[in-house]
């Protein structure tokens, strides 16, 4: 009769008389989702999820920052997610680390497949490829203009029409 005994309040530990507080986020003892962090309060803790994630700390989920728009890469790249992020990839045609992608030139680094007897244009992302003046074709494959025998030559009824490599002699 007239006695009593003291407990700790739930997250604490101790006879007591003193309690100290259980930092349940160093002994594992909580529910935090595996992509939140733990952060210790006086007798619990509070769970957040991590940056690239949403919702209660219990549960996270991964945001889709290429869905949603809040991402960094550049106009001419394309947005690829990851769990917790995302990674920007330059387009073809293009150079760069996909938050900054520049125009690459195909026709000063020769990364073009222009005939020979073709003209390369550079534009934004890419290139054409176009016969010179005498060829024909797709501009990727060029053929002479035989003048003399498609009768496009400039030579008087006198002379003799002989074809050469993009022209013609009279």
């Amino acid at each position: 009769i007239g006695s009593y005994h003291c407990m700790c309040n739930p997250g604490f530990s101790g006879n007591g008389r003193e309690c100290t507080d259980i930092d349940e986020c160093v002994t594992g003892d909580h529910t935090c989702d595996k992509n939140a962090r733990c952060n210790n309060t006086i007798g619990s803790y509070h769970c957040m999820c991590n940056p690239g994630f949403s919702g209660n700390g219990r549960e996270c989920t991964d945001i889709d920052e290429c869905v949603t728009g809040d991402h960094t890469c550049d106009k001419n790249a394309r947005c690829n997610n990851t769990i917790g992020s995302y990674h920007c990839t330059c387009n073809p045609g293009f150079s760069g680390n996909g938050r900054k992608c520049t125009d690459i030139d195909e026709c000063v680094t020769g990364d073009h497949t222009c005939d020979k007897n073709a003209k390369c244009r550079n534009n934004i992302g890419s290139y054409d490829c176009m016969c010179m003046s005498g060829f024909y074709g797709n501009g990727a494959r060029c053929r002479d203009i035989d003048e003399c025998q498609e009768e496009k030559h400039h030579c008087s009824p006198h002379s003799t029409c002989d074809n050469t490599l993009g022209s013609f002699k009279c």
